[in-house]
């Protein structure tokens, strides 16, 4: 019987996509939270299948209890379960599914590679993985008694380590096959267990003993996923993306990261980037995109550039104002606001020129100085 299912990931994929989607990010934050989102989707899609095989054997069977996705913290560890089955023997089958496509296979030191298109490629060992998990799960049953007693003494749990993988993975000879194996054989290795624990034999005895009844696994399962401590990630800060940018940059930058050389235009940041890439074509000059067709002629302003959303000003400077008030865009930052009176005085002095983009705080346009003077 299934006692609880997946935690649901939408949240968290939701909130990573509104970060590629409204957030300004370095080229390197973004490259790194679309594989966050990748290696999300790809380990969901890998214990989802695997919980299909486990729940097409177990789902309605009353003598075995089963747990998806089971996040236990003790003692300053964590174990991420991935599944978790429970007999009424105490037999507990800790599994940890694997989304590999391709082949896996052990080198002579002990250690596993996956097949990649470039080759292979070393990772992490899951069985290793998996019994730090049962460590973890061993101690904490012991720490909170969740098992029953028999006199006197509590029962302990006999774990049984699986790693599951995708029927289309190749698994190497050298694997060890009683540790790793194919998802879709997960039926047949219950078959088998489930006959050999049926035998005669000490073990079978001992585990004979210790079988509880079906109420007693249920509230066993169910004392467990108590435990159940549900991850929570502050992506911000693992990416390492401020929750509150600065309002007049980031808009800003949206806009404007410079002036046309040739018409005074202002560019985004982006043609900014590629004139800079571009370098030897345009002279090391920052030219808008009308005026990098033809470089060397000289063309009329281009179309002011409109702010996407109020305000434009600086932090502590409110957007609206005299009609008479205007700001100016030097350098990489906005200024102001100046009353237009002072522009022939600022032009005349040099400390800014006839071609610098200046924006009225009334009709939030862009426009050159001159065009105020």
């Amino acid at each position: 019987m299934v006692i609880k299912q997946k935690d649901d990931i939408q949240p968290a994929l939701d909130e990573l996509q509104a970060m590629l989607a409204s957030r300004m990010i370095s080229k390197a934050q973004r490259n790194l939270i679309e594989d966050e989102i990748e290696n999300m989707r790809s380990g969901a899609r890998g214990e989802k299948e695997a919980a299909y095989h486990i729940d097409f054997r177990l789902k309605d069977a009353k003598n075995y209890a089963v747990i998806h996705d089971l996040r236990l913290e003790h003692n300053g560890r964590v174990a991420q379960i991935d599944h978790l089955i429970i007999g009424r023997e105490f037999d507990v089958f800790v599994i940890e599914s694997k989304n590999f496509t391709t082949a896996i296979r052990t080198t002579p030191g002990g250690g596993f590679e996956v097949k990649t298109r470039y080759g292979w490629k070393g990772m992490a060992s899951p069985v290793e993985q998996n019994k730090r998990h049962i460590r973890v799960l061993d101690d904490l049953v012991k720490a909170h008694k969740l098992t029953p007693a028999r006199l006197g003494l509590q029962i302990r749990c006999y774990y049984h380590n699986l790693v599951l993988v995708p029927p289309s993975c190749t698994v190497s000879r050298s694997v060890e096959r009683n540790t790793i194996l194919k998802m879709d054989m997960f039926d047949k290795r219950m078959n088998d267990w489930v006959q050999k624990s049926t035998e005669f034999t000490l073990r079978g005895v001992i585990q004979l003993c210790k079988v509880v009844s079906q109420k007693t696994l249920m509230e066993f399962a169910r004392r467990l996923v108590s435990h159940h401590r549900p991850i929570s990630i502050n992506y911000e800060a693992k990416f390492g993306i401020s929750s509150q940018p600065t309002a007049t940059k980031a808009k800003v930058y949206q806009q404007a990261a410079g002036v046309c050389a040739n018409c005074g235009a202002p560019v985004d940041a982006k043609v900014a980037a590629f004139c800079r890439f571009n370098s030897r074509k345009f002279g090391k000059r920052t030219l808008c995109r009308p005026c990098q067709v033809n470089p060397e002629k000289t063309l009329p302003h281009a179309a002011p550039l409109v702010a996407a959303e109020p305000p434009l000003a600086t932090e502590g400077v409110p957007a609206s104002g005299a009609s008479q008030s205007v700001f100016l865009f030097i350098g990489e930052d906005v200024t102001g606001p100046f009353d237009v009176s002072q522009l022939p005085a600022m032009i005349s002095s040099g400390s800014i020129g006839i071609e610098t983009p200046c924006c009225s705080a009334d009709t939030q346009v862009w426009k050159k100085a001159g065009e105020f003077v």
